[in-house]
């Protein structure tokens, strides 16, 4: 991560506060992650073949996320990718070329870590290897960035926005939360070259103050609260 170490520091300081659930993030912590956290937001949890998981979704996905190296070993890959992304993650628009793109690159161990597609292909490592990737979308890159403005960071990092179907987060991105209006606050946008291997960065250094879980509550965490986050920072900019 091409970071001034102060700033780096800093960033993780403000996510461990975050996850920690201290201060203005008092009710967003990772121990609220199993009532805050709901996916698919519609629907029944989707199953791969005569695959099922019990409880909650938030327990389903946690053993979907235990159970996938094993799915990914014994099945097609492109046949298990295109589930992952389409069925599981609700991203219906990926070409099957394009997932077969990705599929071929992690194959001969070249993962992919442009942010052009991030959302789709993220979603495909963080299952394979979830202690070492996170999936990287529209309502991650904004709570990183409204979790920072919820803390007055006065010299933060601007996480690369994407697009998204959420009203609110929209609204988000097109004022505060937007690029322009963070670079003129003095803050400094993150490379979309170096986006998604800094935040797995990031979230990994974060993670080492939380033994008792794993790099994916971390993410289903941002995921989970970004309404929330986002709803909070357009609350505090109507107010001032």
């Amino acid at each position: 991560m091409q970071r001034d170490s102060l700033e780096v520091k800093q960033l993780v300081t403000t996510l461990r506060s975050f996850f920690s659930g201290e201060g203005v993030f008092r009710d967003l912590g990772l121990e609220q992650l199993p009532e805050r956290y709901v996916w698919p937001k519609k629907g029944e949890f989707p199953f791969f073949g005569t695959t099922s998981f019990e409880g909650t979704n938030y327990q389903k996905n946690i053993q979907l996320k235990d159970q996938f190296g094993g799915l990914w070993a014994d099945n097609d890959h492109l046949t298990i990718a295109q589930w992952i992304i389409k069925d599981w993650g609700g991203i219906r628009t990926n070409k099957e070329s394009t997932i077969a793109n990705y599929v071929r690159s992690i194959e001969a161990g070249s993962y992919p870590s442009q942010l052009g597609g991030v959302a789709s292909y993220s979603k495909i490592l963080a299952f394979i290897e979830p202690d070492e990737y996170a999936i990287y979308d529209a309502r991650v890159a904004a709570s990183l960035n409204g979790i920072q403005l919820l803390q007055n960071v006065t010299d933060g990092v601007i996480w690369n926005n994407l697009p998204g179907r959420n009203s609110t987060i929209e609204k988000f991105k097109a004022s505060i939360g937007g690029s322009t209006a963070l670079r003129r606050m003095g803050w400094t946008r993150m490379k979309r070259a170096d986006c998604y291997s800094a935040y797995n960065s990031v979230l990994g250094q974060a993670l080492s103050f939380f033994p008792d879980y794993r790099l994916f509550h971390l993410e289903m965490s941002l995921f989970a609260n970004a309404e929330i986050i986002v709803d909070r920072c357009l609350d505090s900019r109507a107010n001032s």
